[in-house]
């Protein structure tokens, strides 16, 4: 509410307590990673067209410096800018809708505090994903602007990016960006361009799956070079994704490794510290989204939340496609509560009937932390950043990581 040009001082106090919690969960969440992520950017294309090394190409051809040190500055200024848009989508229903929906607030409080949204970006610092989020989120905002061919041909030149930046990207954001496209102007011509635009992008997620193997350089050869020129930091298990391209391959790793105790267990602590908690809150909002919102709206939805989990089938990095499914899915519903009304209105009053339990399970996600990708949920508690800083000020040192956690880390597609 306003009251002539001032802001309201109730919401503008709620605001300043949102932003102090994802202040709090970002840095309990930061970690400079060295190594694996950081050795993605060294990838170019000089010795011929292999998968992600758009990113590591753009790098080389501006003869930008190629330190471990410069490229977490790069990281981390990636993640600030990530970090923003997310804050301000989860936050700009609650600004807008918030002096009649004070529900909105604790709805913005759970996506932003969520171990899957923010604080995993923080967590995994340098990863790919986070680009490829930023290319997604521009890719729906011009199709928000506008539904022309400008619009089509801006769509499909940002998602190429995001495909040569990481092919992952196909499935992790293409759905739901592709979904959000027909839901914005349900049409038939609507559904031509997307299904164009979906055709064109196949195409060359084809020729990079197949193409995108490193081919002129044996395995050795290409990791002596990189480490030689930048360094023993560079991570030859992240390096050797550029060689192994058989659907196969991955596939029996990954099945094999979802029968594994490690998996196994983490999956039961993410059943206990995140879905539970998401379940509970969201079942009701599930239910209403089923009965009000326009079928456009549920595919949407669906896309968004699904495209990522696609990838469990042939990637192991389980908890890596968890939480982009439900950051999408966070995202889908922030623009729900902006753009429909009676939706807005169920959430709102949802949320706000359920305060106790909604601070419950804010100060739990607080207190596990991210959950992560690499170690995932390996060690609950430890994933926590403000763990890690009161461990630094005793003097301890951090738990080592489980045996081939690298390794395993290394083998995602």
């Amino acid at each position: 509410m306003m009251q002539g040009s001032r802001p309201d001082p109730e919401r503008f106090r709620a605001l300043m307590w949102l932003l102090l919690l994802g202040v709090v969960t970002v840095v309990g969440a930061y970690e400079v990673r060295r190594g694996w992520s950081f050795t993605h950017w060294l990838f170019s294309y000089e010795h011929g067209f292999s998968k992600r090394a758009l990113v590591g190409e753009f790098w080389r051809s501006w003869g930008l410096p190629t330190s471990l040190q410069h490229f977490q500055w790069a990281g981390t200024c990636v993640l600030a800018v990530l970090v923003a848009v997310l804050a301000w989508a989860f936050l700009a229903p609650a600004w807008r809708f918030g002096g009649t929906h004070r529900g909105l607030w604790h709805f913005a409080a759970v996506a932003l505090c969520c171990p899957a949204t923010i604080a995993n970006a923080a967590f995994d610092l340098g990863r790919f994903d986070q680009i490829n989020m930023l290319l997604a989120l521009g890719a729906v905002g011009a199709v928000a602007w506008r539904n022309s061919l400008l619009t089509a041909v801006v769509l499909v030149a940002l998602m190429a990016v995001s495909i040569l930046v990481h092919e992952a990207a196909f499935f992790m954001f293409l759905p739901g960006v592709l979904a959000c496209w027909y839901w914005f102007y349900p049409s038939r011509a609507t559904l031509a361009r997307v299904l164009g635009a979906g055709g064109l992008l196949s195409l060359l997620m084809a020729a990079v799956w197949m193409r995108g193997h490193m081919s002129s350089l044996d395995f050795q050869t290409y990791t002596k070079l990189l480490t030689e020129r930048h360094g023993a930091w560079v991570n030859a298990d992240s390096v050797s994704v550029l060689f192994r391209n058989t659907v196969g391959a991955n596939v029996e790793f990954t099945v094999r490794k979802a029968v594994s105790w490690r998996y196994v267990r983490d999956h039961i602590w993410m059943l206990l510290f995140l879905l539970v908690p998401l379940i509970v809150l969201f079942r009701p909002v599930w239910a209403t989204a089923r009965k009000q919102l326009p079928v456009s709206a549920k595919a949407l939805l669906v896309a968004a939340f699904s495209g990522p989990l696609l990838l469990m089938a042939i990637g192991h990095d389980y908890f890596r496609w968890w939480a982009v499914a439900l950051t999408n899915a966070m995202l889908t519903l922030a623009v729900f509560a902006w753009r429909y009304g009676r939706f807005r209105d169920a959430l709102s009053s949802h949320f706000d009937s359920r305060r106790r339990t909604v601070w419950f399970v804010l100060a739990m996600f607080i207190a596990v932390g991210p959950l992560g990708i690499t170690r995932a949920f390996e060690r609950p508690i430890y994933n926590n950043g403000w763990v890690r800083l009161a461990q630094a000020v005793a003097g301890q040192s951090q738990p080592t990581p489980a045996p081939g956690a690298t390794a395993v880390a290394g083998s995602s597609p």
